[in-house]
């Protein structure tokens, strides 16, 4: 997603939320285990491997 938008010029920081629907995976503590961009859907590997990963842990 970020690279979509800085190929329409617009600056973006990798760090930063850059659009509605980004997606946070908040770990058992509370804290963010993993962020992924809007255009990453629910069947994403990469999201479900974070999920499996997270819940995975005791």
């Amino acid at each position: 997603m970020k690279e979509k938008l800085r190929s329409f010029g617009m600056e973006v920081e990798d760090d930063e939320i850059v659009w509605n629907f980004e997606k946070f995976l908040i770990g058992r503590d509370g804290k963010i285990a993993a962020h992924f961009a809007p255009d990453v859907t629910a069947e994403d590997s990469r999201l479900v491997e974070a999920v499996e990963r997270e819940l995975a842990k005791t």
